[in-house]
């Protein structure tokens, strides 16, 4: 790992760099400096037509194959384009036993009402790798959906938070313990 500010930072603070929406070349360039983790959004697929069409146009070639419902090829592609991603942050998650290394995926914003559908899409993206970690907006729906992920031992990070009351709502979810895993995976 090259020398620079980030991993002095990661090196000397409590401070952990995560990567957004990167393409494969950004997470092989952030993991050299010092990236822990990364997130995506719910437009990870578009990001990465305009970034890397050549493999996202691919990819998308392929999830056409599986279904003519747009909404169930958006879904695949995300996950695809995302599962690159996980892999390349699988060493880092191995390494620190599940401390780093974790990839979100935030699922379809049209959905954020529906905790089921919010909570669905939780359980399927966890099938990609043990280092995914939920993205749940915290809304009304999202929280419903978020309190049952963490019964459920899914690490989680609450997104959308613009005000005290969701912030609160969100970590209280979280019993207090001295556990690594439940400090380690609290809401950000």
């Amino acid at each position: 790992m090259v020398e620079n500010f980030f991993t002095k930072l990661k090196k000397e603070t409590p401070t952990r760099l995560w990567i957004n929406n990167p393409t494969v070349q950004e997470v092989k360039l952030s993991i050299d400096h010092g990236a822990v983790s990364c997130t995506t959004n719910p437009t990870y697929g578009a990001n990465m037509i305009r970034r890397d069409g050549e493999f996202a146009r691919a990819v998308i070639r392929e999830c056409l194959k599986q279904s003519h419902d747009n909404n169930i090829v958006a879904d695949l592609v995300q996950q695809r384009l995302v599962a690159r991603v996980l892999e390349m942050f699988r060493p880092i998650y191995d390494a620190s036993q599940a401390h780093d290394g974790y990839v979100s995926i935030q699922g379809d914003p049209r959905a954020d009402t529906d905790p089921d559908h919010i909570v669905g899409e939780a359980f399927r993206y966890r099938a990609l790798g043990p280092n995914f970690i939920a993205k749940i907006p915290a809304t009304a729906a999202g929280l419903k959906a978020m309190e049952v992920l963490i019964d459920d031992g899914m690490p989680v990070i609450a997104t959308e938070i613009f005000a005290l009351s969701q912030m609160v709502a969100a970590c209280e979810m979280y019993p207090l313990s001295t556990s690594p895993h439940n400090q380690s995976h609290s809401p950000s």
